[in-house]
């Protein structure tokens, strides 16, 4: 059993992501799928993902001190429930962006 949820996270740039200019920490919505498996008694397991879309970027412009909005396109995202321990919600925290890489932290 698949559910798609939108949940606004916490966005955290520690490496440059093409935008060449300062990044303001901002909050933008993340859509992100569950799939349970269920059994008799309850869940046996939860396989977490989240699909390519495309979030909206606020930054301030170095060379004109003006915010900008940017799209861009969230593709590859890794899943981090490391965090995440029995009995504590499933809801994602932050999405990092850090050596290269795109991770939504639970």
């Amino acid at each position: 059993m698949s559910t798609q949820f939108v949940t606004e996270v916490t966005v955290e740039v520690f490496d440059d992501i093409g935008l060449g200019a300062d990044f303001e920490t901002i909050k933008v919505p993340i859509k992100w799928e569950a799939d349970f498996e269920l059994r008799e008694w309850g869940v046996k397991s939860v396989d977490v993902s989240v699909p390519e879309q495309r979030i909206e970027l606020y930054y301030v412009d170095g060379a004109t001190g003006e915010d900008v909005t940017k799209p861009f396109d969230l593709t590859n995202v890794i899943v981090d429930v490391s965090g995440v321990t029995f009995g504590q919600s499933l809801l994602p925290r932050s999405l990092e962006f850090s050596g290269g890489q795109i991770t939504l932290v639970f």
